[in-house]
């Protein structure tokens, strides 16, 4: 989703999906990613649910406490500098080498 702070900055947030595993049992860890500027703005433009892509930047945990539970939670988050676009894949094809398209923002 893209947002410009007061100050006009964009900011995408998104979840990214890894998944780990054979085809009979899969784990998905989803991941919020959080970018700025042309990366974000370009984000916003080239991803969907379901595209191809590397993010590169730092981990962060954030930590809160649950207002209903008074629980203690926390999540990992990256603030992403840079992000390679991969290859669309249709259903039943691979990517090719060569396919990925690396902005230089």
């Amino acid at each position: 989703m893209l947002s410009y702070s007061p100050s006009g900055t964009a900011l995408c947030n998104f979840s990214l999906a890894t998944n780990y595993g054979s085809q009979d049992k899969k784990e998905v860890c989803f991941i919020d990613v959080v970018l700025f500027g042309k990366q974000a703005e370009a984000a916003s433009q080239y991803l969907s649910k379901g595209s191809a892509a590397l993010v590169e930047g730092r981990l962060t945990l954030e930590k809160w406490q649950d207002k209903e539970t008074g629980a203690n939670r926390s999540k990992h988050k990256i603030i992403g500098n840079r992000v390679v676009f991969l290859g669309q894949e249709k259903p039943g094809q691979s990517r090719e080498p060569g396919d990925e398209q690396d902005l230089p923002f």
